[in-house]
């Protein structure tokens, strides 16, 4: 029987901590700020691995992402079809005008095989102007169902990566001018991302889906990073904001997550709250020690998110999680601050028996 992943009961909250100064895209020399997931025994459909000396179609094994994808059916609801990834770097290349690969059949879900995310890499280094007429897309997905677990989306256009324990598979970035340079687009409905980085400088991502659960996430990027959407609940992430612009793409509605009771947590809010907090956070701290600040939720319901909203974590995630749209902020709340912070999200349960949405 395949094995499941649980999706916990949890509800976002905001923390604001100092950054340490990137180097790269990530550090690969100490423990990831999201921890660590074992799924190198995961049960799939199809498997990649680069080792492999040629593709092998009859045994359901390819060399590539791109190749495996192809071979593999949509899946359903009741059993996704499961593409397995052996530990290395990916490349997810193309031609100037379209994405390195395009996922479009549903409930597909892609595992890297590995005890660390940070083994298993889909990569290109295509960005806007710098390699292709767009913004190079690594991976876009229209589709619904889709789920990534425990692995690396890259897009080193003006980034460096450090490949853990083997300097041979380091990538070096095209430019070091900044341009827009897209990891992951993702469109459609009931996406689930459970520890995995999406790395990148600007435009990182550009969430386009209805509901969407991310839980132990790391996220970088400098402008806009975190971008559109319906619903995102962030469930134990990290977002690194690496220098001055605004974290989330000014066509989305806000950095959305909800308190135990069903408010929403504003965008605005963090703003404000960096900005009070600027000058203290700039003030040198021991590596050892990270400055928490909990932000405050607006005490604003939610249509649709309330206790009676509730149930037993054994429903899905998304069933307690409200499909309209919220209304976007005032332009005077998108407002720019200065300096590389990390934010993380927080999990924590709401009493016995309640999912906390």
């Amino acid at each position: 029987m395949r094995k499941r992943l649980p999706l916990p009961a949890a509800v976002l909250l905001v923390f604001l901590t100092t950054a340490l100064t990137p180097a790269h895209a990530q550090d690969s020399n100490g423990p990831s700020p999201i921890g660590f997931l074992d799924t190198s025994k995961y049960s799939y459909d199809y498997l990649v691995d680069n080792s492999l000396q040629q593709d092998d179609p009859a045994n359901r094994q390819f060399r590539t992402l791109q190749a495996a994808y192809a071979a593999a059916p949509e899946g359903t609801a009741a059993k996704p079809t499961v593409i397995g990834i052996k530990p290395d770097v990916y490349s997810i290349a193309s031609n100037t005008t379209a994405p390195g690969l395009t996922i479009s059949k549903n409930y597909l879900t892609l595992v890297g095989l590995t005890n660390d995310h940070r083994n298993v890499v889909l990569a290109d280094n295509r960005g806007n102007q710098q390699g292709a007429s767009n913004n190079g897309f690594v991976i876009v997905v229209n589709a619904n169902g889709f789920s990534a677990i425990n692995l690396t989306f890259l897009n080193y256009c003006n980034v460096d990566y450090e490949y853990p324990g083997d300097p041979s598979k380091n990538l070096k970035a095209r430019s070091d001018v900044i341009t827009q340079a897209v990891a992951l687009q993702a469109s459609g409905d009931k996406h689930v991302y459970d520890h995995v980085a999406f790395l990148g400088k600007l435009d990182t991502t550009f969430i386009q889906t209805t509901r969407a659960y991310f839980k132990n996430v790391f996220i970088e990027g400098t402008d806009d990073f975190i971008g559109g959407g319906t619903i995102s609940v962030w469930d134990h992430c990290v977002f690194d904001h690496q220098r001055l612009g605004p974290l989330c793409d000014s066509l989305s509605d806000r950095l959305r997550g909800y308190d135990g009771v069903g408010n929403r947590v504003h965008r605005h809010d963090i703003y404000r709250a960096v900005r009070r907090h600027h000058a203290d956070l700039q003030k040198p701290r021991p590596a050892s020690r990270s400055h928490p600040l909990r932000i405050a939720c607006q005490q604003r319901p939610v249509g649709g998110v309330g206790p009676r909203y509730r149930s037993a974590p054994a429903k899905p995630v998304f069933a307690h999680l409200p499909q309209q749209r919220c209304q976007r902020e005032p332009s005077s709340d998108r407002r720019r601050f200065q300096g590389s912070h990390r934010f993380q999200s927080v999990q924590r349960v709401v009493g016995p028996g309640s999912t906390g949405f």
